[in-house]
């Protein structure tokens, strides 16, 4: 409504992807004191909106030998993270970024999820969660409820006593949760899987270039894809990648961090037109993607 009305522009919405993940076995993690199946998991900044304050109140009221772990944290020198981490105790476990197979242990293996935001966009956390088959709990904004409605549980935003009573719920009732991480991944094999969703951007892309209902898989000779990868110690390596369509949506890396700027040059008779794409490799090597328009011309 905003871009229609200031810029007479209309947008397009594409959601955010996951892959899907399967349990893994914890050594790790064991090695913090955490069990497999014994912690309730929040992912992400720790910052006000966020409301992980909330969570912790609402936990502290609870009699039980489950643990809160609370990851991927912030700036130390954060004033509200460092409120929170003063709370920390045996019971409520503080982790700053979490990569690598410890992150795939630790989002794989919790009983619960929680994701208490005010604000939200389309979570990856929460993507991300749900892809692995955990049961989430989030508040009840519209941007949780997009993905959880019908396949996980919600409580009253900001209201610690309602968080309190789902938390007590959902910890004594582990069929319930079972059944809600099955139907948690299946609304992501569904609606949120990577190729599905690099698909959406790719028909985005083919309409603004005006070249909407062009088979590109059958017509390769109509564009060439170059790629470069780099990392902190500068630019890697430089490969034309041939006639090559669609992008690959999803891949694995080994080792550190890799972004590479995929640039994409496609031909209509005289006309040379281009966009690019950054793909940013983590440690834990799944792919994020984030589109910038590229003029190759």
């Amino acid at each position: 409504m905003h871009y229609r009305e200031r810029y007479n522009a209309e947008t397009v919405y594409v959601a955010n992807g996951a892959a899907l993940r399967e349990r893994r076995q914890c050594f790790q993690i064991r090695e913090w004191g955490i069990e497999p199946g014994n912690y309730i998991l929040f992912l992400g900044r720790f910052s006000p909106e966020k409301n992980c304050h909330s969570l912790i109140e609402a936990y502290k009221e609870i009699d039980t030998d489950v643990k809160l772990v609370l990851a991927r944290g912030s700036r130390a020198s954060d004033a509200y993270a460092q409120d929170l981490r003063r709370q920390a105790s045996d019971r409520i476990r503080f982790f700053d970024y979490v990569s690598g197979e410890a992150f795939e242990e630790l989002l794989t293996n919790p009983m619960l999820f929680v994701l208490p935001s005010d604000l939200e966009g389309l979570s990856l956390a929460l993507l991300e969660a749900m892809a692995a088959g955990l049961c989430t709990l989030t508040s009840d904004i519209p941007e949780n409820l997009e993905l959880v409605d019908g396949a996980g549980f919600t409580f009253r935003r900001g209201d610690v006593a309602d968080l309190e009573r789902m938390l007590r719920l959902l910890i004594g009732e582990p069929r319930i949760r079972e059944d809600a991480g099955a139907r948690a991944k299946r609304r992501i094999q569904d609606q949120y899987l990577w190729p599905k969703i690099t698909d959406e951007i790719e028909q985005v892309y083919l309409e603004m270039m005006g070249w909407k209902g062009i088979d590109f898989k059958t017509s390769p000779a109509s564009g060439y894809l170059q790629r470069t990868d780099s990392s902190e110690q500068g630019r890697v390596a430089t490969e034309s990648l041939g006639h090559s369509w669609p992008l690959p949506s999803m891949q694995r890396v080994a080792g550190a961090a890799v972004c590479t700027q995929l640039s994409f040059v496609a031909r209509r008779g005289d006309v040379e037109a281009g966009f690019g794409s950054r793909l940013f490799y983590y440690n834990r090597g799944f792919v994020r993607l984030a589109w910038t328009p590229t003029d190759l011309r």
